[in-house]
């Protein structure tokens, strides 16, 4: 339980520093990182390269920030389920018998 209570938390807690980042400075969570994206070539050329599934999941994006931080939280907390429902169906078939 702690795994999600985590995971939910850190979400939301992420969320709202966004947010407040946001209310403070003037400048969307969206923004800010758009004006870092030039910074990434200069200090890790080799990025897109590195890691293609970040590089192409950034250019597949749609929908707005708000949209996708929503999707993100979803696509992830099906696969801390998923995980949780397979440790546990392990842990049973240990206790009965059947590993």
């Amino acid at each position: 339980m702690s795994l999600l209570f985590n995971y939910v938390r850190g979400s939301a807690q992420t969320v709202a520093e966004s947010r407040q980042a946001a209310a403070t400075t003037g400048v969307s969570d969206q923004d800010w990182w758009a004006g870092r994206s030039a910074h990434l070539v200069e200090v890790a050329p080799d990025f897109a390269e590195r890691f293609p599934a970040s590089t192409r999941l950034s250019a597949d994006a749609t929908g707005t920030w708000e949209e996708r931080i929503d999707e993100t939280f979803h696509a992830g907390l099906a696969v801390l389920l998923d995980g949780v429902s397979k440790a546990t169906a392990a842990r049973r078939a240990r206790r009965d018998g059947r590993s």
